[in-house]
């Protein structure tokens, strides 16, 4: 087994090889000569994401002034890289070497890592540093909070507790954020809503203390529950606090394995250890050195073995428009399902949209812009309907807040407004509807109540067929968004759609059936006629 070397050591030995002095070096590379130092005594290591390393590896390769030299540079990296002598060349001299310090380099981080654990470990146990000898540097004892917890139910219950803990801590810089995993089937079917609705508090509450959330899911061929895990984290969407990763593979070394890390409160890594639920347990460490490996572990997780899922556009921001995004889907051929509170504003006419958005007190530089992103996605709207399904979904308290309180949820670019609408606009609206239903076989629109799979007036998603799925929240008291979600991911978005299906063919008759809301909306209009 090769044995390993820290940066400074393998550096010291390449330079001393090739007899270059630590000035000339530190001259060639364009550093002071004070920081090169530093490097070679192992007091500094170069930052990751600087050109040190690859620098190094440049002007010692072009240094090689013999055969005997080139042959050191062998021997020396060989002893200690998995590549043998015979394999190194003239040739490929400078790759070898930049690789050779870039090890060197990851070693020492590991190594300055263990130290900052042992001096963590010696301030809990009340040891003095200059007693803590090789021993120590073998294993470091965990501490008496530590345990092992047996049982599916334990488990959730303990994890919710670990949770609401660090809700009741104030964030850090250094400690803001909280890891969750969701890989396995496990919990998808042993935790019921009381346990859902306590771990969504828990980080409801969290995220009000400063934290971040992140979770990192696999996906499968199991839609539904990519679609239940979703719909779950809702209410966590609207905070602009949720990460959501992503990986198709198996991360861990079981496939049934799970983790919470919250670094500097505590930390949770589940195991199944036969088909049984009662032979599933989990490691529960509160010991900060114990906390801070599975932190790591996690961070190289999340880089190297997961994708972002998730993509937030702030309202307002003018950099990333979603609105652009929305107008380019919408123009793809597909099926598409929309929800949202109250009517569509494309099956709204144009004029009423333009009063509208005068109404609210747009600018009219605004308004240019509402209108080309209207007329766009109108334009692409009537075209899918000739070979695409359209069924937007609304909710039932919508309609009598359009017909009682004559009032509309407006969405534009720049937020969601709630704008009084006159009676006769109203009844054109509505018509207008109705003329839409009428023409176009393809487009649908049903209704659900407010507690309908715990729909409400605070979120809106759009989900295009093998596109994208945008989400939308914001603050009920206000109805001003906060910010729109992205999805693209191809399992996700068919999740999405799958579950939207579901939830379309679960309607009640009456709510869907184009003849009987067609009928429903004529008796408003001449309900509404009647006040003229």
């Amino acid at each position: 087994m090769k044995s390993k070397i820290k940066f400074g050591e393998s550096l010291k030995l390449l330079i001393s090889a090739l007899d270059i002095s630590i000035s000339r070096l530190s001259k060639a590379i364009n550093v002071d000569t004070s920081l090169a130092n530093r490097w070679v005594n192992e007091k500094r290591i170069p930052s990751y994401n600087t050109p040190y390393i690859e620098n190094i590896a440049e002007y010692l390769s072009k240094n090689i002034q013999n055969s005997y030299q080139l042959e050191c540079l062998k021997r020396i990296i060989g002893s200690h890289m998995d590549i043998s002598e015979e394999n190194i060349s003239s040739d490929n001299i400078k790759e070898v070497i930049f690789q050779f310090l870039n090890e060197a380099h990851g070693y020492s981080r590991e190594c300055k890592k263990n130290e900052q654990r042992i001096k963590s470990y010696a301030r809990e146990q009340k040891i003095d540093l200059k007693n803590i000898n090789a021993d120590y540097l073998d294993h470091l004892e965990l501490s008496n909070e530590d345990k092992i917890i047996p049982g599916i139910g334990n488990i959730i219950n303990q994890g919710i507790s670990l949770i609401e803990t660090a809700a009741n801590i104030k964030g850090t810089k250094e400690n803001n954020t909280i890891y969750l995993t969701c890989l396995s089937e496990i919990y998808t079917y042993n935790f019921d809503f009381e346990d859902r609705q306590r771990c969504i508090n828990a980080l409801l509450k969290a995220i009000e203390n400063g934290w971040n959330i992140v979770f990192l899911i696999r996906l499968n061929d199991n839609k539904k529950r990519t679609a239940n895990f979703i719909n779950y984290v809702r209410p966590l969407i609207k905070t602009s606090k949720l990460s959501i990763y992503y990986t198709k593979n198996y991360v861990h070394s079981g496939i049934n394995d799970e983790r919470l890390i919250i670094p500097g409160v505590g930390a949770m890594s589940s195991l199944l250890t036969s088909i049984s639920l009662n032979s599933y347990h989990a490691f529960y460490f509160k010991n900060k050195a114990a906390v801070e490996i599975m932190n790591e572990n996690m961070q190289s997780i999340l880089s190297s073995a997961s994708k972002l899922l998730t993509h937030y556009y702030f309202y307002g921001d003018k950099k990333e428009d979603s609105s652009f995004y929305l107008m380019e889907i919408e123009e793809k051929m597909g099926n598409r399902f929309l929800y949202k509170f109250c009517f569509s504003v494309l099956t709204m006419p144009e004029e009423i949209f333009v009063k509208l958005l005068k109404r609210v007190g747009l600018p009219e530089d605004e308004i240019i812009i509402e209108l080309y992103y209207y007329k766009t996605r109108l334009k692409s709207f009537i075209q899918n309907l000739k070979d695409s399904e359209y069924r937007d979904i609304c909710l039932l308290e919508s309609i009598e807040k359009l017909i009682k309180e004559r009032q509309y949820h407006l969405y534009t670019r720049s937020g969601v407004y709630l704008v009084d609408m006159e009676v006769g606009d109203i009844i054109e609206y509505l018509e207008n509807i109705i003329k839409l239903l009428e023409k176009y076989e393809n487009y649908h629109i049903g209704f659900i109540s407010n507690d309908n799979k715990g729909f409400d007036n605070n979120y809106f998603c759009y989900v295009k067929e093998r596109q994208a799925a945008f989400f939308g929240a914001f603050n009920s008291s206000t109805t001003i968004p906060e910010h729109r979600i992205l999805i693209t991911e191809p399992m996700s978005v068919k999740a999405l759609a799958e579950y939207f299906e579901e939830l379309w063919e679960n309607m009640a008759p009456v709510n869907k059936n184009k003849s009987d809301i067609i009928q429903w909306l004529n008796r408003y209009i001449t309900l509404l006629k009647r006040q003229l």
